[in-house]
């Protein structure tokens, strides 16, 4: 799911920032966000999500700083334009996370196979 961040006052806001307050003010966990200026979108897996902390959200906004945050559920058209606009950089982060817990997940198989056989001996 893909949820829209703006502001009326134009700032910069570094998306690390965004991630870090989705995360310990609501225990909303971003794979992927961008803020430019004014306008920006973080995405989230609806399947962790929980309903109560995205309302929340939605309500009071996201304080990141100084700078508060109004966050909308994206439309079918600000998806299309997203779609268009990012989709290629959204794809380009969700596969590099996905190769870098992949690689993770075959070290630890890998580590667990070596002690396994350690304790063979």
């Amino acid at each position: 799911m893909i949820y829209s961040l703006s502001t009326e006052k134009e700032q910069t806001v570094p998306f690390r920032y965004i991630q870090e307050a989705l995360l310990k003010n609501h225990n909303i966990h971003s794979p992927y966000v961008r803020f430019n200026k004014i306008e920006g979108n973080f995405a989230v897996n609806k399947k962790t999500l929980k309903e109560e902390d995205l309302k929340q959200l939605e309500e009071k906004g996201l304080k990141v700083g100084e700078a508060v945050l109004t966050v909308t559920k994206s439309s079918p058209e600000q998806l299309s334009q997203f779609w268009e606009k990012h989709g290629h950089h959204y794809n380009g982060i969700v596969d590099n996370l996905r190769k870098d817990f992949n690689k993770r997940a075959k070290e630890d198989r890998r580590s667990q196979q070596a002690k396994a056989k350690k304790i063979e001996f």
